[in-house]
């Protein structure tokens, strides 16, 4: 059983109580599961996204040779009126499994998209341009359209789709969604960047590196954090390493937090990354200002 919930679709209703049923199934005979609803419903999510409990922060990417900001990741984030603040680890699958995330996916799409266009044109005209990567769901990948209305936000708020990263995670790549690849395709050949993220945590593979056609690997945090002197061994980022040069794939690190992890990682080839060592996620006025420093 499931109620209606305020503005929530037929499908998206039935998607609850099938929910329930699953529930009731799995544990025995004649029961009844009533489904109570998401706090991260779709209903949910559109009112935190209108009384502006949920925002964008902006993480910066590094190249750890120079210190220069080259690309920024965009990460939603929720401040609930009863909740507080959640983390993204425990509302993001709470919106998959409510269908919310095609509702927070393309509004965080669009928020990136149009700010990027607007830091990219505050920057001074000799300063190399800062991409901009946004996560996408499988849910997402494999909507028909996807790709073409993610170069369509690109063209609206006049930012170049070669300055536009998806992520997508090696399940998400990996759905076996014959859409996805299509979506993909049709963004690389547009000329936006495809990652995959949270690299070395599924079934890692050069097979699935060549049949996505990514062209960025990202390093998840948990290998990195195992590095603690120069003398670490880390053979999950090794392996990487070797797979992004032999397929020509750039290479990212997350949660790079040490000067010594920053130094281990270029003395082996890995030039780019994320982490508290260099910014923290901020707010997108907060970003511009850092951008505009790092210009001088």
């Amino acid at each position: 059983m499931a109620q209606h919930e305020g503005d929530e679709s037929a499908s998206e209703l039935f998607g609850r109580a099938g929910a329930a049923l699953y529930e009731a199934k799995r544990g025995g005979l004649g029961r009844i599961t009533v489904h109570g609803g998401y706090y991260a419903s779709p209903v949910a999510v559109r009112h935190g996204i209108d009384n502006g409990e949920i925002y964008v922060e902006y993480q910066p990417c590094v190249d750890m040779r120079t210190g220069a900001i080259v690309g920024v990741e965009a990460l939603a984030r929720w401040n609930h009126p009863a909740r507080g603040a959640i983390s993204p680890v425990e509302f993001i699958p709470l919106c998959e499994a409510s269908g919310s995330i095609t509702i927070l996916g393309g509004w965080v799409l669009g928020q990136a998209i149009t700010a990027a266009a607007e830091w990219n044109r505050s920057l001074p005209a000799d300063r190399s341009p800062v991409t901009v990567a946004v996560n996408a769901s499988a849910r997402e990948l494999s909507m028909e359209g996807y790709a073409g209305r993610v170069i369509d936000v690109c063209a609206a708020a006049g930012l170049s789709v070669s300055l536009l990263g998806i992520e997508g995670t090696e399940s998400d790549f990996g759905s076996g969604s014959e859409e996805v690849a299509v979506n993909i395709a049709h963004l690389r050949d547009a000329g936006a960047l495809i990652s995959m993220d949270d690299f070395g945590t599924g079934f890692s593979s050069i097979e699935r590196l060549t049949r996505t056609r990514v062209d960025i690997v990202k390093i998840d945090r948990q290998f990195v954090s195992a590095i603690d002197s120069l003398a670490a061994e880390a053979p999950v980022i090794d392996l990487a390493i070797g797979l992004a040069t032999a397929l020509s794939l750039e290479i990212v690190a997350e949660g790079v937090e040490t000067p010594v992890q920053a130094q281990w990682l270029v003395e082996r080839g890995c030039h780019y990354a994320q982490g508290f060592l260099y910014s923290r996620p901020i707010r997108y006025g907060e970003l511009v200002q850092v951008l505009l420093d790092s210009a001088i």
